[in-house]
């Protein structure tokens, strides 16, 4: 992703594993100082990963 930012070039990426997933977000929103949005809703990457993280210890307890 950052050297697609770098290029100015748009990035279409695909994971198996959400971590990884997850883990390149952050560095590139760390690297450009933006925040990644989700194209269909407009919520930020941060505030999913905030109700993400609220679900899952929800069904912990």
């Amino acid at each position: 992703m950052i050297a697609v930012e770098r290029t100015g070039r748009i990035y279409h990426g695909i994971d198996l594993d959400p971590l990884y997933v997850d883990l390149a977000i952050r560095r590139w929103q760390v690297w450009a100082g933006k925040q990644a949005v989700h194209a269909e809703t407009g919520e930020t990457f941060d505030a999913l990963a905030a109700r993400q993280f609220q679900q899952d210890a929800d069904h912990a307890e």
